[in-house]
């Protein structure tokens, strides 16, 4: 089954995920609909699609053992009624079609990447308005790889998804292109303390630009 095929269940899979949080608003449930339309996405280019369902868990169930179990039994049921298995076809290629549902689908989530980051990441809405458009479509890529603190190692995203307390961000360009870094805000500090660089680059920060405390 492609990507566009699977695409056609994802009313189905808004519809049923929204019994489980009937507090949904018109605007979460547009939301759900663009990450789960990710999530095809991602499973037709043979990506794990963990992390993608980590920010449909927040929004949708705030037990996420409950939630992965829920979307689970829902994937097996879809399968059933479909009569495909939901699974990347070998040496599966986008269509042009496909493709261009794909990237509309990537435009429609960087236009509410402002809500996500807030809403399923817990991002004060004060701090995502200071953020460009570009860093919040880094940030929103970098979150769904279920990121570290690049000094301690600790995971930086709690069970229900959103990020965890004292968490901080370095943004720095590389040939036009945004990369963002993510650390415990404490680690980072004692860092800073010796040297104003990047751990990860040792690139130097400007803080007043390219430093960002996000919880």
């Amino acid at each position: 089954m492609g990507e566009a095929a699977s695409w056609c269940l994802v009313p189905v899979m808004v519809e049923r995920l929204s019994c489980s949080n009937s507090h949904l608003s018109e605007n979460q449930k547009e939301m759900l609909s663009t990450m789960l339309k990710q999530a095809c996405r991602a499973w037709s280019e043979g990506k794990s699609l963990r992390p993608i369902l980590r920010p449909i868990v927040a929004l949708v169930i705030e037990d996420g053992a409950e939630a992965f179990d829920a979307i689970e039994a829902l994937i097996a049921a879809t399968e059933r009624k479909s009569g495909c298995k939901i699974q990347k076809e070998e040496g599966y290629v986008l269509s042009t079609e496909e493709a261009k549902l794909a990237a509309a689908t990537e435009k429609q989530m960087a236009k509410q990447a402002d809500e996500i980051l807030h809403l399923v990441y817990g991002i004060p809405t004060k701090t995502v308005s200071k953020l460009s458009h570009d860093i919040q479509a880094a940030l929103m890529k970098t979150l769904q790889t279920h990121p570290e603190c690049g000094i301690t190692l600790e995971s930086l995203l709690s069970e229900t998804a959103g990020l965890v307390q004292n968490v901080a961000m370095i943004v720095q360009r590389t040939g036009g292109k945004v990369h963002v870094y993510l650390y415990k805000r404490d680690a980072l500090e004692e860092w800073f303390a010796t040297k104003l660089t990047n751990p990860l680059t040792q690139q130097s920060v400007d803080r007043e630009r390219e430093y960002f405390v996000l919880s």
